[in-house]
């Protein structure tokens, strides 16, 4: 993984720690579960933008070590692993 993405996924999962930790104290406040909700699926949307991150660093080294090797074998794991991936997304 490059160091900008790393440094990218460093500052989300920072910052939706800081949004669990919110969630938390408006739990304990007991809050309007609407706004305790919203504030969820803001979680969730900043998840998935960590997983789509992830996910692509992953492709890419995959793709470049797939290409870097003529071997069938290696293209079929890998189209499988991208299959799993779809099937887990």
């Amino acid at each position: 993984m490059i160091a900008r993405d790393k440094a990218e996924l460093e500052a989300r999962l920072k910052r939706i720690g800081g949004q669990v930790g919110g969630i938390q104290r408006m739990l304990d406040e007991e809050r309007p579960l609407l706004d305790v909700l919203t504030q969820l699926a803001a979680v969730r949307a900043a998840l998935d933008g960590v997983t789509n991150i992830v996910v692509a660093a992953h492709v890419e080294a995959r793709v470049n070590t797939v290409l870097s090797h003529d071997s069938p074998r290696e293209r079929l794991d890998f189209a499988r692993e991208i299959a799993t991936l779809v099937r887990k997304m």
